[in-house]
């Protein structure tokens, strides 16, 4: 059974995402670190803030892919025309590194309210990648090519 129970969006379908609040208003977003959050509280951050602004009818999960897409671009024109090298040294710059973490985090947000719209269990899809992953890609065996 999902954390997040479903809703009626405006044309009759459901969508879990739009969790109705358990009393507490909404964390201070901007204090924790990825050591003291939960991909549960993130994840009900996100809801919160959707139902907060009745944008259930919207956050469908053709929707929310389209908007990852713009974000992920948006993320990408950080990198673009960079060398590698120049990419690896943006964190010494605070304004990139300021842009680049609002990007990063509008990509995290549509991927969260995906995540809760399809019910997706964000921690166990990544780990059973991982296996996948293990094993597609072994130690010692990268698959990748040198570029000479």
């Amino acid at each position: 059974m999902s954390e997040f129970p479903h809703t009626e969006n405006e044309d009759g379908s459901a969508c879990p995402s739009d969790v109705a609040r358990n009393g507490d208003e909404t964390t201070d977003t901007g204090t924790k670190t990825d050591a003291e959050t939960s991909v549960q509280e993130l994840r009900q951050i996100m809801a919160d803030f959707v139902q907060e602004r009745s944008w259930h009818a919207y956050h469908h999960p053709k929707n929310l892919a389209l908007a990852l897409v713009v974000e992920t671009g948006e993320l990408l024109e950080h990198f673009q025309w960079l060398s590698d090298e120049q990419s690896r040294q943006l964190h010494h710059d605070p304004k990139a590194m300021a842009d680049i973490r609002e990007e990063f985090a509008d990509c995290l947000s549509y991927l969260l309210s995906l995540a809760n719209c399809l019910e997706i269990d964000v921690s166990k899809a990544f780990r059973d990648k991982m296996v996948k992953n293990r094993t597609k890609y072994p130690i010692g065996h990268s698959g990748l090519r040198r570029r000479d």
